[in-house]
């Protein structure tokens, strides 16, 4: 059998497959929203997508959409330290802009979070981190050798490293860890594979997090 013919026979193989699936999922019974309870666990950015899209999409009434959290004392999703930077990710964004306003039935929570924004804080002034300009040359260009090293080796090579396993002080007394950490919310003690994921990600747009 020719190249040709085997994958032929291969892609009508899987088109067969695909229209069984398709007929299966059309004739099994939907469920009616209006007698679904949903139980989201965890009140964070992943319950908040999906009660959007049970809400938007599935229409299950919103008062059916319950999440459970062990936090008390405040109200509204919370946006979990650790991980990401406030409000920076385009899936946050995009979940808030589907999200209505409760004071303005014309905007979304997205355009209510920006103007407040606009009118509360400055764009790219953050005042909330002291930095030392007084390091020397030799440290600066360690931190800096150090990090380059690290975001080049293999996550799979971390294992359970903790970030303070991976670096010394050089790199914790830097401008660059207090600016990191304190965006990101990291530690010492926080994983070596989460830090290396946050770099490879967010560095090159780190003179954006300033205002964070």
């Amino acid at each position: 059998m020719s190249n040709i013919n085997k994958y032929n026979c291969e892609y009508q193989h899987r088109l067969n497959e695909e229209q069984q699936k398709s007929i299966h999922n059309e004739c099994r019974p939907k469920r009616n929203p209006q007698n679904v309870q949903a139980w989201l666990i965890g009140r964070d950015v992943a319950s908040l997508a999906a009660a959007v899209h049970l809400i938007t999409k599935a229409k299950v009434p919103a008062h059916q959409v319950h999440i459970l959290d062990i936090h008390h004392g405040s109200t509204g999703v919370i946006k979990a330290p650790g991980a990401q930077p406030y409000f920076h990710e385009e899936c946050v964004k995009d979940i808030l802009n589907v999200v209505p306003s409760l004071t303005d039935p014309d905007k979304s929570c997205w355009e209510n979070i920006k103007e407040h924004e606009w009118y509360t804080r400055p764009i790219n002034q953050s005042h909330a981190r002291v930095i030392r300009q007084d390091q020397g040359e030799t440290r600066q260009r360690k931190a800096r050798m150090d990090l380059i090293e690290f975001i080049l080796d293999d996550e799979k090579s971390f294992g359970p490293k903790k970030i303070g396993d991976l670096f010394d002080k050089t790199l914790f007394e830097s401008e660059f860890w207090t600016l990191w950490s304190t965006t990101f919310m990291l530690q010492k003690w926080h994983s070596a594979s989460e830090f290396h994921r946050l770099l490879c990600k967010y560095l090159p747009e780190m003179h954006t997090r300033n205002s964070v």
